[in-house]
């Protein structure tokens, strides 16, 4: 292999491996739950999941967290939303947001042995939610999190619908 042919290899498979990073690589912003009487139980950085395939890849084919906290999926409308954990290898808490920020609900995800995902198990918001945070299992009886208690976001990002005033409910 000549000179030439050595250096296109080494520019494509750096495309290659740079298309990769950018792919695993999103944003982050951190995160706060708070109970009903302004109490924060959780701070947490987490990585934001916007796109389709963002949201549709999540926490998949991970063995660990990577120096985050979670992930925060972030949907432009409120409706009944199902999670399930096909190729998520971390067992999480998934917690359900309303359109208000409030924690409607939330379930406790095993991995999914499947290799096809015909059984794995579907993990559901109990009503319409807007946003929906994954932290690892065990986070929400740690930190005391109950149904109820408030998302709150960065200010630049908010977490759930935009009320008139241009300001999360």
């Amino acid at each position: 292999m000549g000179r030439l042919q050595r250096l296109m290899w080494m520019v494509m498979l750096g495309g290659v491996l740079a298309c990769a990073g950018a792919a695993r690589a999103q944003e982050t912003m951190p995160v706060r739950v708070v109970d009903p009487q302004g109490v924060t139980r959780l701070q947490a950085q987490v990585t934001l999941a916007r796109t389709r395939a963002q949201i549709e890849h999540g926490l998949m084919d991970r063995d660990a967290l990577e120096g985050i906290d979670g992930m925060l999926f972030l949907f432009a409308d409120a409706k009944p939303r199902r999670f399930w954990m096909f190729h998520t290898r971390i067992p999480l808490d998934i917690l359900f947001f309303g359109h208000d920020c409030r924690l409607r609900n939330w379930a406790v995800a095993t991995p999914c042995k499947d290799p096809t995902g015909a059984t794995c198990t579907l993990y559901h918001s109990r009503g319409p939610a807007q946003t929906v945070l994954e932290l690892p299992a065990g986070a929400v009886k740690r930190a005391g999190i109950a149904v109820g208690s408030r998302l709150v976001c960065a200010p630049q990002t908010p977490c759930c619908a935009v009320s008139a005033n241009g300001s999360p409910p």
